[in-house]
């Protein structure tokens, strides 16, 4: 979930290591290089990258490469791994060149199994989901034996933090339109069957959701460079992203 808005710094654009990567473009199309680290700049081999229904992995020092992507449109580009938060980057690629993405990993900061019947929490440095008993179900409507929850709290005050939030922090605003976010804090909450299923949690089940603040006045990089300093209010807007849309929206209000 995000809380209230974040400003978003563009990466500066690596060279190195590109020279090793001239991948075969089709006319009209165009390539995407990146490199995958964590957010504390250990690199990630292996991680899996999707965009536009292809799918690479990162060799062993996490550049990947796609090739033959469309040009002029936004590309949701999904990056994972094994143990990490998973996020999604949004990109529009130029004609005739190869764009560059450093994406940004958060670590999965604890998990835990949850007995579905009866309910359970799970706590992260200062985070806390709490889930009522029968609160989640299966892709069928049954109540899972157990589940495996993951909370990770993602630190958006740093550049690689920003870096591993999802969705360039675009919202969809009550009328549809695109808007800027800036946050007062954020949690990442994971949740599955034990056999790693899909579940969901269900309409009117009670869950409660707390999120540290960053701090009493929030101070975060423009994107002039400066900063800005924000007082949280009583009651801050709540948004989660979504992966299909992808934009944050609106999931009603916290208290502060």
């Amino acid at each position: 979930f995000l809380l209230s808005g974040c400003q978003w710094l563009w990466p500066d654009e690596e060279k190195k290591g590109k020279e090793q990567i001239e991948p075969a473009l089709a006319p009209a199309r165009a390539a995407l290089i990146g490199t995958v680290h964590n957010v504390v700049g250990t690199v990630i081999g292996g991680a899996q990258i999707d965009a536009d229904g292809k799918t690479v992995v990162a060799n062993e020092q996490g550049w990947f490469v796609l090739g033959d992507l469309p040009i002029g449109q936004e590309i949701a580009v999904d990056v994972r791994a094994d143990g990490y938060v998973a996020t999604q980057r949004l990109v529009t690629l130029g004609s005739g060149a190869q764009s560059f993405l450093d994406a940004q990993l958060f670590a999965v900061g604890t998990s835990t199994t949850i007995d579905a019947n009866a309910g359970g929490e799970i706590a992260f440095s200062g985070a806390k989901v709490v889930l009522a008993a029968q609160a989640v179900v299966d892709t069928q409507g049954g109540v899972p034996t157990n589940l495996t929850a993951t909370l990770t709290i993602i630190d958006a005050t740093t550049r690689a933090g920003r870096l591993a939030v999802p969705g360039n922090f675009v919202a969809q605003d009550d009328g549809g339109d695109d808007v800027r976010l800036e946050t007062f804090g954020m949690i990442y909450f994971g949740l599955e069957g034990g056999d790693g299923s899909s579940v969901q949690i269900q309409a009117g089940a009670d869950v409660t959701a707390s999120i540290p603040v960053i701090s009493a006045s929030v101070s975060l990089p423009g994107s002039d460079g400066g900063a800005s300093s924000v007082e949280p209010p009583a009651e801050i807007p709540l948004w989660r992203y979504d992966d299909n849309l992808r934009r944050w929206v609106r999931e009603g209000a916290a208290n502060y």
